[in-house]
């Protein structure tokens, strides 16, 4: 039986991240629970429904962006199916390092396709569209943007500036 966290491999594991705040939080569900069938035979960059998950993702729609097999490879774009394939991968491609390498070697290797499947272990999620309740750690907090504008215009036209205004008390130096 696999280890997971100290302990043996009993869940599934959900990535959550929001796009603008760049937060993120990991759930873990137990291995066949009747709210993840909602994601079973969807494809990467499919929207999804939260409703399913539970009361606190009521409204919520979430886009999937991609996953790990059991074995820990990531889900390949592309590859049309549930299951392992073993693909002739070369170096750059996803799913294959390809360090130490010769020029031009190219090596099979095993990596689960783009349909959500019961053998993954971990699934990525993005909201597309915020519910009715905030996630605690996720949607309740507003964090500042670190990189803004270096466009003068850009900047006035951020915080509604005119042109009589300073504009270096809004700008971000510390880059």
């Amino acid at each position: 039986m696999r280890t997971y966290a100290g302990g043996p491999y009993t869940g599934w594991t959900g990535s959550l991240t929001h796009p603008y705040l760049q937060c993120w939080f990991y759930w873990v569900y137990p291995l066949l629970n009747s709210c993840l069938r909602a994601f079973w035979d969807k494809r990467i960059s499919q929207e999804v429904s939260g409703d399913a998950l539970g009361e606190e993702f009521k409204g919520y729609v979430f886009k999937i962006t991609g996953g790990c097999g059991k074995q820990g490879f990531p889900m390949k774009q592309g590859v049309l199916t549930p299951g392992h394939v073993r693909l002739l991968l070369h170096r750059g491609t996803p799913c294959f390092c390809g360090y130490g390498r010769h020029n031009g070697e190219r090596r099979r290797k095993s990596v689960p396709g783009c349909i959500v499947s019961p053998d993954l272990s971990v699934l990525n999620l993005v909201i597309v569209k915020k519910g009715e309740n905030d996630l605690p750690g996720l949607t309740d907090v507003e964090k500042p943007r670190m990189r803004g504008p270096k466009r003068v215009s850009k900047i006035r036209k951020l915080f509604n500036l005119s042109k009589e205004d300073d504009v270096r008390n809004y700008v971000n130096t510390y880059r």
